[in-house]
């Protein structure tokens, strides 16, 4: 496999494009794309860390999903506070769904940056 640019949470992919256009190898994770690329099933994920360990990936673009971090979400009542980061405590139904999911992604990304920066890959 060619060393290749990841745009992971890709949503559009527009960033993935703009890699190609300049002549880069570029792949893509975005979730609604599937069950291959979903970055919050291990297994996907751990592939993508194997290939930053092997030196495939050149560079990457993180763009997770920030929907249950948004102030947008008090219309409902809040989500998350300062306090609370990861969910204030009693949340049930849509509004426990939509900050486990905020958090998965959130666990993925930071797993991520960890090993990007452990490598000495740029990323964003």
């Amino acid at each position: 496999m060619k060393p290749y640019f990841a745009d992971l949470f890709a949503g559009s992919k527009r960033v993935a494009r703009a890699a190609r256009r300049l002549g880069a190898e570029a792949r893509t994770w975005e979730l609604g794309d599937g069950p291959s690329n979903d970055l919050t099933c291990w297994e996907v994920e751990l592939a993508l860390h194997r290939d930053i360990e092997a030196g495939r990936v050149l560079a990457a673009s993180m763009a997770p999903p920030c929907k249950s971090f948004s102030i947008a979400n008090n219309a409902s009542g809040p989500i998350r506070s300062v306090r609370y980061p990861r969910g204030i405590p009693g949340l049930t139904g849509d509004r426990l769904a939509r900050v486990r999911e905020g958090n998965k992604t959130l666990n993925v990304t930071v797993r991520l940056i960890h090993s990007l920066g452990k490598q000495r890959v740029p990323f964003s």
